[in-house]
């Protein structure tokens, strides 16, 4: 396969920069919204691109709707929770950006803080970076970009309180906020990755992230044969 095939989640409306991203990366890309079965969907990619956009419903990860919290969209709460739970069980790369790493934190058990404040909400272009997190140096997120200190842009005044299971923080900003999360399936970002990838950093993620879409495809292949 030349090309991995990338499903990016959305609903109503999507901005064409992850997209883009995916394109200029080497994928296709295809989207989901919650008219999509989220079973049949893990068969037509190789791995998914969670977006962002507004909060998710609290009961979701058993919490009542607190001041502050944005109005939720459940249609697609529902298909997103279910089909981040579809792609883990069969270890289908992630790519969580935004509320879309919350969404998978979610769906493994995680919980996250309803409002933060807007410390945290940049009110300038996308391209403008905001704030800097510091990356474990024993991360998969380090070893791809070889740096501790990253600038990186901000949008969000939700962010993770819990760790879902098999999840672990691998970036924090100076006021304690995680940046980013990880597991042998997981990339999960805070930030806006795929307005910057005019920067050397975000373009690796990005292609570290396909990469690990064509392996999984050229296993899931293997294995085919192996049973037939």
């Amino acid at each position: 396969m030349a090309k991995p095939v990338i499903g990016i989640t959305f609903h109503r409306t999507i901005k064409d920069t992850y997209g883009a991203a995916v394109v200029n990366s080497g994928g296709i890309p295809i989207y989901l919204g919650p008219a999509t079965d989220p079973k049949a969907a893990i068969s037509l990619v190789q791995g998914i691109i969670f977006s962002g956009g507004g909060d998710v419903l609290p009961s979701f990860f058993g919490e009542a709707i607190e001041a502050g919290s944005g109005v939720p969209d459940v249609a697609r709460d529902c298909f997103e929770l279910a089909l981040a739970c579809y792609a883990v069980d069969v270890g289908m790369p992630i790519l969580g950006i935004c509320r879309g790493m919350q969404v998978v934190n979610i769906a493994l058990g995680g919980s996250v803080y309803q409002d933060i404040g807007t410390g945290h909400v940049q009110s300038d272009n996308p391209l403008t970076l905001s704030h800097d997190i510091k990356i474990d140096k024993k991360s998969r997120l380090y070893k791809c970009l070889e740096r501790e200190i990253l600038a990186v842009n901000s949008f969000h005044h939700q962010s993770i309180k819990s760790l879902g299971c098999g999840l672990k923080a691998v970036a924090y900003s100076a006021d304690g906020i995680i940046e980013a999360i990880e597991s042998p399936s997981v990339w999960g970002l805070q930030w806006h990755p795929e307005w910057l990838c005019h920067r050397e950093v975000e373009q690796a993620i990005f292609t570290a992230f396909f990469r690990s879409c064509k392996e999984y495809y050229d296993n899931s292949q293997k294995s085919s044969i192996g049973k037939t």
